[in-house]
């Protein structure tokens, strides 16, 4: 997002065992709403792998995308 005078980056690393099997992420606590549709990278190689939904407060679940659907 844009402050007043520059672009700021957040970003919210999330551990593997913070995962589920299904990619449901199991320590998601606090108001985190706004990360509802947020990009989800690869660490490894900086790729989009998915997109973070909020379904509520302390549920967050990561939708996996087919990276052969970018090439």
């Amino acid at each position: 997002w844009q402050t007043k005078d520059k672009l700021t980056f957040v970003h919210y690393p999330i551990e593997k065992q913070e995962l589920g099997d299904d990619w449901s992420i199991r320590s998601f606590h606090g108001d985190r709403e706004i990360w509802h549709g947020a990009p989800v990278l690869s660490e490894r190689d900086g790729k989009l792998i998915g997109i973070l939904l909020v379904q509520e407060k302390n549920q967050a679940q990561i939708i996996r995308l087919n990276p052969s659907q970018f090439e």
